[in-house]
């Protein structure tokens, strides 16, 4: 069976669109005081703008609701509905021109609240592309059969990887002895935890917190933060110094925790970075030399 695809390369944006990108990049600025990292790029831009046929009001109050989802995702309702939330934030608000179908199989009911606010900002190509789906063994009637796994419907099943008869991965129960153990790299290194330190870090704020470090020592820490952080560490006052990579961290259900080992003498400095423009964020944080 072959599946037809309408699917082609992009066309290279036009003298129109790059001055449409130029005005998208101030209005946004203006509208949310600064545009989010992960968007403020040229080619994100003008995904934005082609996607929504170049309406650059609709696009700044879509950008609002984008903003609004990746701080909504962090919260305790994180453990529902993060990976709906993702795939609005990814393929159907930032991303809409790489989209052609959506199919959402038995979501829970609360998604209902989340899919009605998104239907205000949706183009309607974009709400066509959406298809919700109630019953799983309702699949085949969109896709092949031999693409749908069994257990919804078709007669995929994997025999590359660990699989059932239901075509998806062999299911375990998880037992206390799945659980990841926590502050264990404190018992590896022989010392006790200190005592938590708190911040509030406002947003846009960058707050640092400097450490000596001896010839051949090691450093531990962990960390829990309210929101999503920032964080790197790096040498000598020289942020070009990396020797812990910039990540962008959430720590609502499991708190952050590392050690750096064998480390040449010298002062270094753990940085945490509040890139949120409206929110403040709480941090609790333990750092300690071995």
């Amino acid at each position: 069976m072959t599946i037809q695809s309408s699917c082609r390369s992009a066309d290279p944006p036009s003298k129109a669109e790059k001055e449409a990108v130029n005005e998208l990049r101030n209005r946004v600025k203006q509208t949310l005081r600064s545009i989010p990292e992960d968007l403020d790029t040229d080619l994100n831009l003008l995904r934005w703008i082609r996607g929504y046929q170049g309406k650059i009001d609709k696009i700044c109050i879509i950008l609002i609701l984008y903003t609004f989802i990746k701080t909504f995702k962090t919260s305790d309702y994180l453990i529902h509905c993060f990976g709906y939330s993702e795939l609005l934030l990814q393929l159907i608000l930032k991303f809409p021109e790489m989209v052609q179908r959506i199919f959402l199989v038995n979501p829970p009911r609360l998604i209902s609240v989340l899919w009605k606010i998104a239907r205000l900002f949706l183009t309607e190509d974009n709400l066509k592309r959406i298809e919700i789906l109630t019953d799983s063994k309702d699949m085949p009637k969109h896709l092949p059969k031999w693409f749908v796994p069994k257990e919804f419907g078709g007669d995929f099943i994997n025999a590359k990887c660990a699989g059932d008869e239901s075509g998806v991965s062999i299911r375990k129960k998880i037992s206390s002895a799945d659980h990841y153990q926590l502050l264990c790299h404190y018992k590896s290194k022989g010392v006790e935890r200190p005592k938590s330190n708190r911040k509030d870090i406002s947003p846009g704020e960058k707050f640092t917190v400097p450490i000596i470090v001896p010839e051949g020592r090691c450093i531990l820490w962990d960390f829990t933060v309210s929101g999503e952080i920032d964080f790197h560490i790096y040498k000598d006052k020289d942020e070009l110094c990396m020797v812990y990579p910039k990540l962008r961290l959430v720590t609502n259900k499991l708190s952050e925790e590392g050690i750096l080992e064998n480390l040449v003498e010298g002062e270094y400095s753990l940085r945490f970075h509040n890139r949120s423009a409206y929110f403040t964020v709480k941090l609790e944080y333990s750092i300690t030399v071995a």
